[in-house]
């Protein structure tokens, strides 16, 4: 597991690729109840939905990229891959 947040009404840098490496990773948000959920990569938006359930994304991110996540309720982010 790269990270485990819980966001409440914020937008959080859940995770972001060490220097000189480059990272494949898969994103899990699970939100409690209805709530928008936005994703970001170097604040360019990849997911922003209203959902009532778990989605998720596989990404290629390379060194100092950047990920985001924010909601208008309560999510829990996951974060797991490698980094090489």
């Amino acid at each position: 597991m790269l990270a485990e947040v819980t966001i409440n009404n914020q937008e959080v840098t859940v995770y972001k690729v060490p220097q000189g490496k480059k990272a494949m990773i898969e994103i899990i948000v699970n939100p409690i109840g209805f709530v928008n959920i936005w994703v970001k990569i170097n604040d360019k938006v990849i997911i922003d939905e209203v959902v009532d359930k778990q989605i998720g994304q596989k990404l290629i991110l390379f060194a100092q990229d950047e990920v985001k996540v924010g909601t208008d309720g309560t999510v829990n982010v996951f974060i797991s891959g490698m980094e090489v």
